[in-house]
């Protein structure tokens, strides 16, 4: 289809939204020819680009003007350089193939498509690039599409997808010059040992927000127009005093493709002091930046590099990953991660502990269901967008067909909460109490039950050797992960009914309570979204140490397996099992 544009000596565009306009009506601000949905869908990216000549008509198929009359302003809406869009011999990029790949890529970032195909197959024209369609692969053909682009087009732009943190990285001090402004420090051997009392900026690296190197979708180079290539030739006389930097190359193999990268361990560039890596992460992976070969227009000379780690200790295959530097966000808010920084110099001693490694990116997992976690995502960013600053309260739910299995056991189960300023409560919220009860099997009815059912000892007698556990469940919004992050935390003990008391139910509480704790936080990879697999745990609860006519030295024992379930957007199911349980009585 690029072809058949390309070569038609003239094409029409007819916007079905528009209606006839002057020419100073369309340039204005809100404007029909602005928001039209022409300029929105993804195959109309390369009508517009490709053609010599194109021509823009009305809803009522009356002139509004051509590409060429009308190029600044297609420039505002759409990003696309005039020099792109004319063919014409000015600007900083002369023709479409001059374009570097995350800005063309960027071009499509807000468009859609009908299907998700389409987000990959509309733009085989834009990068000159010849493969088969397969309707039914889903995202996948946006990620052999940058299969290709890797095999034909010597650009490291692809991978400078996402948020680029705003400061120059590091920043290890800041000082006040004499017009009282705040510069950056350079670092030296002498910075690492600077006195405590000296500002520092503390950085937290996270693969909680990890993904795979290559981009997922379109979408995910959305603000990295700006983002050009550097030429290769000035990228290695740049780096070899470092390290002898080769010709790039990328390989398919069973393992994912392979390639090497200049890597610079983080380590190396940060004392311990300014770092923060998650506690988790610590002795699993080995973070590093990625040297590219790229930059952003506004700041020449400085590289950009990728946030990225690979498995702890060295594996025979380093599958590279993608990690994130977090800036925390505040309570009902998100924090935001940034895969991609700018190197602050190039001029650094840490810079000669860069290296080039071998590395393979990996190839994609099995394509998952997405609506039910892309509705989840929905809602929760809808929350976090809303004009409410308070954090979202969390409810938890017992689902019908677990009070079903447990009564087949012999437990009645009862979900109570949540609770308004209780002991459970945290700062999350409420609590909810899980109480599962179980009593022995009663002796056969006689003739005399009948009679004894309201005499207050027999009441008391069918109470002895009753025992129930209570869960108590609450949740607490992670620091610095604002609604990103969601801490579940489950404390259980059990009851016994003593019947000793001077009323029905009264018993003894254990003083030993377990304690379980679950994190549910927003991942990226493998999967995106939030998980909704079970997390779950089993506990040995003591059940029959607490009957005053128990021999203490021979108690019942009852395995309980508990766990939460994520079921809808601020929901989560509850699980509760009885594995194995105490002697009948």
């Amino acid at each position: 289809m690029f072809a058949w544009y390309r070569d038609a000596a003239v094409c029409y565009a007819f916007l079905s939204d528009v209606p006839t306009l002057p020419a100073p009506s369309l340039r204005s601000e809100g404007s029909p020819f602005r928001s039209s949905v022409w300029f929105t869908r993804g195959w109309t990216l390369q009508e517009l680009i490709a053609p010599a000549r194109l021509v823009f008509f009305s809803q009522t198929w009356e002139l509004l003007g051509t590409k060429a009359s009308l190029a600044g302003l297609v420039e505002e809406i759409t990003s696309i350089p005039v020099s792109v869009l004319t063919g014409c011999a000015r600007g900083p990029h002369r023709s479409l193939d001059e374009c570097s790949v995350a800005q063309r890529m960027s071009w499509a970032a807000n468009r859609q498509a009908t299907k998700v195909e389409d987000q990959a197959y509309s733009l085989l024209g834009i990068f000159d690039i010849q493969m088969p369609t397969l309707y039914g692969e889903g995202e996948r053909a946006f990620r052999r599409l940058q299969e290709e682009i890797l095999r034909r087009i010597p650009d490291q732009t692809i991978f400078a997808w996402g948020p680029v943190y705003p400061d120059a990285f590091p920043k290890l001090a800041t000082s006040s010059g004499p017009d009282n402004k705040v510069t950056e420090a350079k670092t030296t051997p002498k910075d690492l040992d600077l006195p405590s009392s000296e500002p520092r900026i503390r950085y937290m690296f996270t693969t909680s927000g990890s993904s795979p190197i290559l981009a997922q979708s379109p979408r995910d180079f959305t603000g990295a127009g700006k983002v050009v290539s550097v030429p290769y030739t000035h990228f290695v006389d740049l780096l070899t005093r470092y390290w002898p930097i080769s010709p790039q190359e990328y390989t398919s193999t069973p393992h994912g493709i392979r390639t090497s990268l200049p890597l610079l361990p983080l380590a190396t560039c940060l004392p311990p002091a300014e770092a923060s890596f998650e506690v988790k992460d610590a002795q699993r992976v080995r973070w590093y930046l990625a040297v590219l070969a790229c930059e952003q227009s506004g700041f020449p000379g400085h590289l950009l590099a990728c946030v990225c780690h690979v498995a702890a200790p060295e594996q025979p295959v380093n599958v590279l990953h993608r990690g994130a530097l977090r800036l925390p966000g505040q309570l009902g808010s998100y924090a935001r991660d940034f895969g991609i920084v700018r190197l602050a110099s190039l001029n650094e001693p840490w810079l000669v502990q860069l290296r080039v490694h071998t590395v393979f990116l990996d190839h994609p997992s099995r394509a998952l269901p997405t609506s039910f976690m892309q509705r989840i995502q929905d809602a929760r960013s809808a929350s976090a967008d809303s004009e409410c600053h308070e954090p979202e309260t969390v409810a938890f739910a017992l689902p019908t067909w677990c009070q079903d299995a447990l009564s087949a056991q012999g437990y009645a189960a009862s979900l109570e909460g949540p609770s308004e300023g209780g002991e459970g409560e945290s700062a999350g919220g409420g609590s909810y109490r899980l109480v599962l009860t179980r009593a022995p099997a009663l002796q056969p009815p006689s003739t005399t039950t009948a009679t004894n059912t309201t005499n207050p000892e027999s009441e008391l007698e069918s109470d002895r050797g009753r025992w129930s556990i209570a869960a108590d469940f609450s949740y607490e919004w992670m620091e610095g992960l604002g609604l990103d992050g969601l801490c579940i935390l489950a404390a259980v003990r059990v009851h016994y009914i003593s019947g000793t008391g001077t009323g029905k139910g009264e018993g003894v509480w254990d003083r030993h309570t377990k304690h379980l704790e679950w994190t549910h936080v927003n991942s990226l990879w493998p999967s995106p979204g939030w998980h909704c697999r079970l997390m779950s745990e089993r506990l040995e609860l003591v059940v029959g140490h607490l009957d005053p006519n128990r021999d203490d030295s021979d108690p019942d024992t009852v395995t309980l397996e508990l766990g939460v379930q994520l079921a809808s957007a601020f929901c989560y199911h509850i699980y509760a099992d009885i594995i194995s349980e105490p002697p009948a009585e």
